[in-house]
C-alpha cells in the first residue's frame, strides 16, 4: 500500500516558477470542479493529495497536475470506487497520463448535471429495496463531497420527495419512506456532530418545528448546515409544544428562534410563533410553505420567510452575526 507523501516528497518547496500555468487556491478548486472546500481539506489531510505548492508569501497553492489528480479522485469516487482508494490511484498516476486524460467537456462521463441526477436515482433505488447500508454511505458522500446546503438541495431533498410521491402513488410502503429519513438524518447528524463549535456558548439559534408538523427532516439538514458555517444551535426535535419552545427561549435567550411547517393545519387556522409573549427580543424565522398564511400579517416581532436552504442559512447567519 502506498505511503502517504511527506510535505517535501509532494513538492511544497518547488517555487512556483516551475509550473507552467496558473496556481488554484483552496476555493478556486472547490469553485472549478464543484466540491466542497472542507472535502478538500480532508482530502489533503486523509490521503495526501493536497496542494503541491507554495507562493512567495507562504500559502498553498494547487498546479493544474494537482487539480488533474483531485478531478480523478473525484470522478472515480462518483463512480463508486472508495475514497481511500481513488487516492491512491489519482497519487500513482504519472503526470503525462494525468495530461492525456480528457478533459470534463470532451469525454463521454455524466456531466456534473447528470451526476446529481444519477446520485438521485440510486438514493431511490436503494430505499425501495430497504439497502440501509447504501443510504447511508450514499447520503455521507453527497453531504461530503457538495456540503449540506448543496447537497440537501440538489439531492437529498429531490430524493425525499421522489419516494414521497411513490409512496402517494401507493408504489412503495410507508416503511421506505422511514427508512431513508431516519438513514439520511444520521448522516446529516453525524455532520452536526463533527462540525459543532465545541464549547459551551449560549445556542444563538434555537429550531423546533410546528406541533403538529410530520416532517422533521429539514430542521436536521439545517442544524448541519449552520454547524458547518459554525454557527451554534439547538434543535428541539419534531413536534415541539410552544410552552417548551417558549420555555427553551427564555433558557437559552438565542438570537434567532427558526420554525419548520411543510404544510398549513387541516383547518387552515395558523398561528403565528410571533404571537407568543416570549418572543419579543428574537428575530423568527420560518421555514417552509406551511406558513404562507401567516406572511404578511401584521407581527409583534420581526418574522422573516424563507423557501429554500439556502436563503434559511445565508439570514440566520446575517442575523446571527450582526
Amino acid at each position: 500500500m502506498n505511503q502517504r507523501p511527506s510535505t517535501r516528497d509532494r513538492g511544497l518547496h518547488t517555487p512556483p516558477a516551475s509550473v507552467n500555468g496558473a496556481l488554484w487556491s483552496v476555493g478556486s478548486v472547490a469553485a472549478r470542479l464543484a466540491i466542497a472546500g472542507p472535502t478538500l481539506r480532508t482530502w489533503d489531510r486523509r490521503y495526501g493529495l493536497g496542494p503541491s505548492l507554495r507562493t512567495e508569501g507562504g500559502h498553498r497553492r494547487y498546479s493544474e497536475t494537482d487539480v488533474s489528480r483531485i478531478e480523478l479522485m473525484s470522478r472515480l469516487v462518483d463512480e463508486g470506487v472508495p475514497a481511500a482508494e481513488a487516492a491512491q490511484v489519482a497519487l500513482s498516476r504519472e503526470e503525462s497520463a494525468l495530461r492525456s486524460t480528457p478533459r470534463p467537456s470532451e469525454r463521454k462521463t455524466p456531466t456534473s448535471a447528470r451526476r446529481t441526477v444519477s446520485c438521485v436515482d440510486a438514493l431511490v433505488r436503494a430505499a425501495t429495496v430497504l439497502d440501509a447500508a447504501t443510504l447511508s454511505r450514499l447520503g455521507g458522500h453527497v453531504v461530503d463531497r457538495r456540503g449540506v446546503v448543496a447537497g440537501w438541495t440538489q439531492v437529498l431533498a429531490p430524493a425525499l420527495r421522489e419516494i414521497g410521491d411513490r409512496w402517494a402513488a401507493g408504489e412503495v410502503g410507508v416503511e421506505v419512506e422511514h427508512l431513508m429519513s431516519e438513514r439520511l438524518g444520521a448522516e446529516l447528524r453525524t455532520i452536526t456532530q463533527i462540525r459543532r463549535v465545541h464549547r459551551a456558548v449560549t445556542a444563538l439559534v434555537v429550531m423546533a418545528s410546528a406541533v403538529d408538523e410530520q416532517h422533521y427532516l429539514p430542521v436536521v439538514a439545517l442544524e448541519a448546515a449552520l454547524a458547518e458555517r459554525r454557527i451554534p444551535s439547538v434543535a428541539l426535535g419534531p413536534r415541539t409544544p410552544a410552552g417548551a419552545l417558549e420555555a427553551a427561549v427564555v433558557r437559552r435567550a438565542p438570537k434567532v428562534v427558526f420554525l419548520w411547517r411543510s404544510l398549513p393545519p387541516a383547518d387552515g387556522d395558523v398561528d403565528s410563533p410571533a404571537d407568543s409573549g416570549v418572543l419579543r427580543h428574537q428575530h423568527v424565522v420560518l421555514g417552509g410553505p406551511g406558513w404562507r398564511d401567516v406572511v404578511g400579517q401584521s407581527q409583534p416581532v420581526q418574522v422573516a420567510h424563507v423557501h429554500d436552504m439556502a436563503s434559511a442559512v445565508d439570514l440566520i447567519e446575517s442575523l446571527v452575526r450582526t
